[in-house]
């Protein structure tokens, strides 16, 4: 999903940002101090702002939006720990870039 240079083009970006889901998670992501966080700190957040059901969240996260993600280059889940880290502060700057 990324081009040879290694940054997402302007149209696959705008593919992975047109999910509220993964917008609010990379949104998420970029503004925590520490930068990765947990499946249920994102569940959490993202639940909070959709008034949405946590397990429907998770759910989505888990089996859809994560691997969106990690497929194009934008985080990396470590699924024995429920862990979401960030694969590069640039790459997640630009996607904030345009949040």
């Amino acid at each position: 999903m990324t081009s040879s240079n290694n940054h997402t083009s302007t149209d696959e970006l705008y593919a992975i940002l047109a999910d509220s889901h993964r917008r609010l998670l990379l949104k998420y992501l970029s503004r925590n101090e520490n930068s990765s966080c947990t499946l249920q700190e994102a569940v959490q957040y993202i639940s909070d702002r959709h008034d949405a059901i946590k397990a429907h969240v998770e759910v989505a996260l888990h089996h859809n939006h994560i691997p969106r993600l990690e497929e194009a280059d934008f985080i990396e889940y470590d699924r024995k720990n429920r862990v979401i880290h960030p694969k590069s502060e640039e790459r997640l700057a630009q996607a904030a870039d345009r949040l």
